[in-house]
């Protein structure tokens, strides 16, 4: 049994990557280090800044505020730490650009885990509001290059399925992807049997793989 829970994204880079990913992917688990926590946190700085936007209905000014303070922050000789900063600054005034115009009420954080297979998984949505009534569970990706359709259906089925077995109501809108750096929003699909078999079947092949490691 896989001892470590595996982060969503982490099992959405799993399906969606090559075989060398989904080797990296696990390594990263089975042997951490240092900087992949780091890399978990990467965007943290700017995920920050846009839940404070929305729970306190900053205006835009101020999130352009943040946005230069971690600009000036950037002036230091590290350049990882200059490149993230500089990243968390561009994806704040990305979601500005995009998101801007309007404010989602934020509600306490949850988290949905669900086990298939021996393998847990860790669904950790980086926003929760409402829409229209219902519970709304939002991932927000700031990757520079477009994520893959695979990736992206792999985070709404594990946040739909997240949210099920954890006794929480779930529609197609419940569950939403967006693409901060190109302004694209993706809304899930009603969980199916299908879904079900497909996360069931990816959490056989990290279990298989885990084993060879």
């Amino acid at each position: 049994m896989i001892t470590k829970p595996i982060a969503m994204k982490s099992f959405a880079d799993f399906v969606s990557g090559t075989e060398a990913t989904k080797l990296r992917v696990l390594r990263q688990y089975k042997y951490p280090n240092e900087e992949g926590l780091a890399m978990s946190r990467y965007y943290h700085p700017a995920k920050a800044t846009i839940i404070e936007f929305n729970r306190d209905k900053r205006g835009i000014d101020w999130a352009l505020d943040q946005a230069v303070e971690l600009e000036k922050k950037a002036l230091t000789p590290s350049k990882s730490l200059r490149n993230k900063l500089v990243l968390n600054s561009k994806a704040i005034r990305n979601y500005v650009q995009y998101f801007g115009a309007q404010h989602f009420n934020i509600l306490k954080d949850q988290k949905f885990p669900f086990l298939l297979n021996e393998v847990k998984i860790n669904v950790t949505p980086d926003i929760h509001t409402t829409h229209k009534g219902q519970d709304r569970y939002m991932k927000l990706y700031f990757g520079a290059k477009k994520p893959k359709y695979e990736f992206v259906r792999a985070i709404l089925n594990c946040m739909a399925y997240g949210v099920s077995v954890n006794g929480g109501e779930i529609a197609g809108q419940s569950v939403v992807f967006v693409d901060v750096v190109r302004g694209n929003i993706s809304p899930g699909v009603p969980l199916t049997d299908e879904i079900i078999e497909e996360l069931t079947q990816h959490c056989a092949d990290i279990s298989n793989l885990w084993q060879a490691l």
